[in-house]
């Protein structure tokens, strides 16, 4: 991409004629158009950075991009009438820009994994790998409607589970904590009391 213009926040653009070369060359000063009307020092490194290019758009190579926000549903599951025996621990997904009448339909929640004898956390760690992967770098795919290779990135929007899950994803003691959080000071007893 050629240092010609670049355009910035607020619709200001800053041209060659707005860079100003001081004498020394490893440092330069770029007076960008802003409320305050300040420089910035910048040496060549991150004036090239600047004004690169984003590097999605250099992997995707004029493809288009498509971001997929995904929801992922964490919950224990049993056959039985109760969980306390033979319960398994599940893991869906379903996208997150579908509109809600589609989005808890049957055909829009994809199984990701299930086990009866390992921990939702020790499940939970591949999947973030993969979701990583997914969000980081994406992946190319064929888009039926376009006809043509698409880049998609697909980001984590949330996970969606019960009290007990959360707390044992996010490392609480649940409802047998004496404190509610960290932060504040109410206590069970407390609320037992008044």
């Amino acid at each position: 991409m050629a240092l010609d213009s670049a355009i910035l926040h607020e619709k200001a653009v800053v041209t060659l004629a707005d860079i100003i070369c001081l004498a020394t060359p490893p440092r330069q000063i770029v007076r960008m158009p802003s409320t305050d009307s300040g420089f910035v020092r910048m040496d060549l490194e991150e004036t090239a950075a600047y004004f690169s290019q984003h590097p999605l758009k250099v992997k995707a190579a004029g493809k288009r991009i498509l971001m997929l926000p995904l929801i992922l549903f964490s919950d224990d599951t049993s056959g039985n009438k109760s969980k306390k025996w033979h319960k398994f621990e599940s893991w869906y997904l379903s996208l997150a820009g579908l509109p809600r009448s589609h989005n808890t339909r049957r055909d829009n929640i994809h199984f990701v994994c299930c086990s009866d004898k390992v921990s939702p956390i020790d499940l939970g760690g591949p999947i973030a790998q993969e979701l990583t992967m997914l969000e980081t770098e994406g992946t190319f795919v064929f888009d039926a409607l376009y006809q043509e290779m698409v880049l998609v990135l697909a980001p984590l929007l949330c996970i969606v589970c019960d009290n007990p899950r959360a707390s044992e994803l996010l490392n609480h003691l649940g409802s047998a904590a004496i404190k509610f959080c960290r932060i504040c000071m109410v206590s069970t007893v407390y609320l037992c009391v008044h």
